[in-house]
């Protein structure tokens, strides 16, 4: 994994909680940056649904974020 990723839908679990900027992202339905020192603190990382795409292409991610953005919602 390089040291930035894109992501969706993806929540965050630190210590203290839910991190409130991938909360932010999810409920605005907006793509999020998650860097390696965040993920590092994280006590886990979850997605939205059943099923986790992972991409390593960024037009692939672009397309079906956009196909599938009427379809997730964060629950928060």
């Amino acid at each position: 994994m390089s040291n930035t990723v894109i992501t969706f839908g993806v929540h965050l679990e630190m210590e203290d909680g839910l991190h409130p900027a991938f909360e932010g992202y999810c409920a605005m339905g907006e793509p999020g940056i998650l860097v390696m020192p965040a993920l590092k603190k994280a006590k886990r990382a979850y997605g939205e649904g059943k099923a986790i795409f992972i991409v390593e292409n960024e037009m692939v991610f672009s397309y079906l974020t956009e196909q599938f953005a009427g379809f997730l919602f964060c629950a928060t």
